[in-house]
């Protein structure tokens, strides 16, 4: 075959790859809901998380029993009706508000790491100020709204390094 031919990543081996890099997962079950009738609703999420979890409990190497995940939902137990599997977890709510979110998400990472983490109120006020550069820079360059909420993640990853290395 040619060198440079590209040849795409299978969508589930690119997620297990990046399951067992990861120490750490944040999953969100409020997103597995259909929006319209007869939709059927997402089982991605959930289908990652049993991987996930698969590789806490089953992996061969043991380091992967440290593996810490933080499952969350926008409806307290919601989770239930979907994946009873998860009862007896600790699944975290946000009620939809994003500010809480965070608070979630912070409380969690400050529980399993060493760092001092700033407050939930900076990093709301930090990831506003990061979105309206974002929008300011990528609009500057060409990009409509839409185009910019569709970026690919390498090249989002890309930016956010940037403007975290500016603020530093």
């Amino acid at each position: 075959m040619p060198r440079n031919v590209w040849i795409p990543e299978v969508r589930i081996e690119k997620i297990q790859e990046i399951i067992e890099e990861c120490k750490y997962s944040i999953h969100d079950l409020s997103r597995i809901r259909s929006s319209a009738p007869d939709e059927y609703y997402r089982l991605n999420i959930g289908f990652e998380i049993g991987i996930d979890m698969g590789c806490k409990l089953f992996h061969s190497d043991p380091k992967y029993r440290a593996k810490q995940l933080l499952i969350l939902e926008a409806e307290k137990f919601s989770y239930q009706k979907a994946i009873s599997d998860l009862s007896g977890s600790d699944v975290r709510c946000h009620y939809e508000n994003p500010e809480l979110l965070i608070e979630e998400v912070r409380a969690w990472l400050a529980s399993l790491l060493e760092w001092d983490l700033p407050g939930p109120n900076t990093i709301w006020y930090e990831y506003n100020a990061f979105n309206m550069d974002l929008l300011a820079e990528f609009e500057a360059n060409g990009f409509t709204p839409k185009q910019i909420e569709q970026l690919n993640m390498p090249e989002f990853l890309r930016y956010l390094q940037e403007w975290i290395a500016l603020k530093r």
